[in-house]
């Protein structure tokens, strides 16, 4: 037994297929969308912050730099300390930040291999710096002026030109990354207007030919029940619909109208049937009075022959014959009265 496939579920996988590309045009606005939120969300969550925590590096490796010429070269004792605290308080700034910049990218998703690397020149270099700066203060401390002068020029200058050279690489790192992401982001934006459009008219077509399969699937067969109709209606009751083997709502209707298709040709048989019967019943009733007239024509003109036989004897003189032959019932008594008119005429004579 084949599985129904009505109306109805025709109907509803044509609404279901609609509402597939529906959720098909979304997901992939959708997903383009968070394609794009996700790029932005890296370039201002991700990438701008490590930009902006490598440009307050360079900030304080910068004016720690000013800072510790400052205590070389000043000759007030007073100027020399505020320059010693402003080093403090910029190595303070520098380890705030170079403590969140390690939160972020200390998960192993949280850099890229080049930023390990240029983050791990910065710490080396700081290393490295750092120690040359508690020299020179020391020297300044102890009056060696000449000794923090030389130190500063030949090891710790070097160190800070580097330093910051790393930290320029690093903040130009980010740059490019935001760059080429904003690139992506620019282009699936502007291509985003024509994937939609694209989609879109693909969705119509698609929705259009399903919407016409549907309607094709029902007009159809009711266009050809309603031939078969308009053939009952004009007398040709032997036609064959070829809906009646469908099953769904037009096959059931189509089958109702085959049943009264065959009933009203039985009805139309059966009166063919009784038709025929009384026109053989009224052929065998006429064809019956037809032998009853010629039997009787053929009596009466036997009568006719014998009363003509009779007068003619008669006229002859013969007044003693009689018609001894008997008729028909109907005109016996006609040979019996002239048989005794003539019987009569001879007793007067």
């Amino acid at each position: 037994m084949g599985m129904r496939f009505g109306i109805s579920a025709r109907l509803g996988l044509g609404f279901g297929f609609l509402v597939v590309l529906m959720m098909v045009l979304t997901w992939t606005s959708v997903s383009q969308v968070n394609s794009i939120n996700h790029d932005l969300g890296r370039i201002n969550d991700i990438n701008s912050v490590k930009q902006r925590f490598a440009i307050n590096y360079r900030g304080s490796v910068h004016d720690r730099a000013i800072a510790i010429r400052d205590v070389v070269l000043v000759s007030s004792d007073d100027e020399r300390k505020e320059a010693i605290a402003l080093i403090d308080k910029l190595a303070a700034t520098y380890a705030e930040n170079e403590k969140k910049m390690a939160d972020m990218v200390t998960p192993p998703d949280g850099a890229t291999a080049e930023e390990r690397a240029i983050l791990a020149e910065i710490a080396d270099i700081q290393a490295k710096t750092n120690p040359l700066v508690a020299e020179i203060i020391d020297l300044t401390a102890k009056g060696d002026a000449a000794n923090a002068h030389t130190v500063l020029l030949e090891k710790a200058r070097p160190l800070f030109v580097s330093w910051l050279g790393a930290i320029n690489k690093f903040i130009d790192y980010q740059e490019n990354l935001n760059k080429t992401i904003g690139g992506d982001v620019r282009t699936s934006a502007s291509g985003f207007g024509n994937l939609a459009m694209i989609e879109l008219s693909v969705a119509v077509v698609l929705a259009l030919a399903a919407a016409f399969l549907a309607s094709r699937s029902i007009t159809r067969p009711v266009g050809q029940l309603r031939a078969t109709l308009a053939a009952m209606a004009r007398g040709e009751l032997d036609s064959q619909s070829v809906t009646d083997g469908r099953k769904d709502e037009i096959g059931d209707l189509a089958r109702a109208v085959a049943e009264v298709r065959d009933a009203t040709r039985a009805r139309a048989d059966e009166r063919s049937r009784v038709d025929a019967d009384r026109a053989a019943a009224e052929h065998a009733r006429m064809s019956a009075d037809a032998d009853a007239r010629s039997i009787q024509a053929s009596r009466t003109a036997t009568a006719v022959g014998e009363i003509g036989l009779a007068l003619e004897e008669m006229a002859n003189g013969r007044l003693d014959y009689r018609i001894t032959q008997g008729f028909d019932a109907e005109l016996d008594t006609l040979r019996v009265n002239f048989n005794a008119s003539i019987g009569k005429l001879q007793e007067t004579v």
